[in-house]
């Protein structure tokens, strides 16, 4: 999960939160960059093609053997 700080506002009153005096905070950083790395080697190990399911086993050996 992603939060900023100071986000400008918009025209229609959504909130921009890529402006110059945004300030972006990465909520659980450790466990988020454990769980995108996991994937990256699930990926760069079996590739693409396969189903849903398989990549879901495989991430849970990943993160399990991490």
């Amino acid at each position: 999960m992603v939060t900023t700080k100071n986000s400008k506002s918009t025209k229609g009153g959504d909130r921009e939160p890529w402006g110059e005096e945004s300030v972006l905070r990465i909520v659980h950083k450790e466990e988020s960059y454990r769980i995108i790395g996991a994937c990256f080697e699930v990926y760069t190990k079996k590739g693409h093609g396969f189903l849903e399911a398989v990549y879901q086993e495989c991430l849970t050996i990943e993160l399990a053997e991490r």
